[in-house]
């Protein structure tokens, strides 16, 4: 979704509070489904050309990034996927915003085209940078970029291995949410492999049911109920969770904001 970060202050604090508006059905502090779409055949997709700098391909969103970070999110800038960076550059205070965030353009597709990849850099050695917090991840499989997905406080994803992503999300004492995403064979949305979360199963929240779908929809009515134990359910979170792999990123304190075939 487009967002004005002039507006993203505000936004920020309805997410620390309640969360993020919800999915059909579902109480007003649910997070949003990530957007995804079914995996089609890769059929006659053209190899990329090895001659493209793909880092020129997604400058227009390196230099709207690097410029969002540089002001300490008070450029007036419309970044659709930038809420997680402002919420995380917004909160910083080592002052060194350029340092802990950074980019990676990698093929997680499969597609042959790479995709761009805004994460935390929580390791510095240099001028390259690692993390799993995914804040957003951008395709071109047409040469334009576009956000895939992008992920914020209360609904993260982290990088694993073969391309995958951990989400985990929560909309309040009652409802938590996590699982796994691959993405479409294009790049441009997310395919969920596994979503669990839980849901009250009575109006006065006296019992809570532990729930799974592979749609990635949160709606008991679409899923099937674990028979767990508290424990159980919460083993299969730490089981993903153990997972997360770091990937390697460029701070934008090294990128160099418009210079083309850098």
């Amino acid at each position: 979704m487009k967002l004005k970060l002039f507006l993203i202050g505000l936004l920020i604090a309805v997410f620390a509070l309640a969360g993020c508006s919800a999915p059909n059905g579902g109480p007003d502090t649910a997070p949003e489904d990530p957007v995804q779409q079914d995996p089609a055949p890769d059929v006659g997709r053209p190899a990329a050309p090895n001659d493209v700098d793909y880092e020129d391909v997604y400058r227009s969103v390196l230099d709207d990034f690097h410029a969002l970070i540089e002001s300490g999110g008070d450029e007036l800038l419309e970044i659709e996927g930038g809420t997680g960076v402002l919420e995380a550059i917004r909160y910083l205070d080592d002052g060194a915003p350029l340092d802990r965030v950074g980019y990676a353009i990698e093929d997680l597709s499969g597609d042959g085209i790479p995709e761009l990849i805004i994460g935390a850099v929580m390791e510095q050695d240099g001028n390259t940078g690692t993390g799993s917090d995914i804040y957003a991840v951008y395709a071109c499989p047409d040469g334009t970029p576009q956000c895939a997905f992008e992920g914020w406080a209360r609904n993260r994803f982290y990088s694993m291995e073969d391309g995958r992503f951990f989400n985990i999300g929560s909309a309040g004492a009652a409802y938590a949410i996590f699982g796994t995403y691959t993405l479409s064979p294009d790049g441009t949305a997310l395919v969920c492999q596994d979503y669990y979360f839980t849901y009250e199963k009575d109006e006065n929240f006296n019992e809570i049911g532990f729930y799974h779908n592979t749609d990635g929809a949160w709606d008991p009515a679409v899923s099937e109920e674990l028979d767990l134990s508290d424990d159980a359910f919460w083993a299969l979170e730490e089981e993903l969770e153990s997972q997360v792999r770091p990937m390697t990123f460029t701070p934008f304190s090294v990128y160099q904001a418009g210079v083309q075939g850098q």
